[in-house]
């Protein structure tokens, strides 16, 4: 639900999705940032932000476990998965940035850089929607 301009989602059912433009085929340099407040954590991953569908995959940016999980697909090598060591505790507020400039992934969590991954290949473009919340094929 929306409270004050925010969105709570609850796992199942409920994301916002924006139908696919060009402006999100990010393929070589982007900046994403997504304020999160996890409740609980799961086995499988939980998308914040995800452009994926039946095979047509661009990548993702969630929380595994109770770790961020970023997922590149490669137009070289399929999927590339970055993940870190930082833990996420229930109940908080995060503000995470993802950065990738200059053949680098920057991870950020409250403005601390946590991880600093190398990407130098294209990310595959999608004609998948971008959606914010949890997995969605349509």
């Amino acid at each position: 639900g929306k409270t004050i301009n925010a969105y709570s989602f609850k796992g199942v059912n409920n994301d916002i999705i924006i139908k696919n433009e060009n402006q999100f085929d990010f393929q070589k340099e982007f900046t994403f940032s997504i304020w999160f407040k996890p409740r609980v954590y799961s086995v499988s991953q939980k998308f914040l932000v995800s452009k994926f569908k039946n095979y047509d995959d661009a990548y993702s940016f969630g929380i595994e476990k109770n770790l961020m999980d970023v997922r590149l697909y490669s137009t070289k090598n399929g999927w590339q998965i970055y993940s870190d060591n930082h833990v996420l505790d229930t109940n908080q507020w995060y503000l995470s940035n993802f950065v990738l400039s200059n053949n680098n992934l920057l991870i950020y969590i409250n403005g601390n850089l946590i991880s600093s991954k190398t990407f130098s290949d294209s990310i595959r473009n999608s004609s998948a929607p971008l959606v914010f919340g949890n997995f969605y094929y349509p």
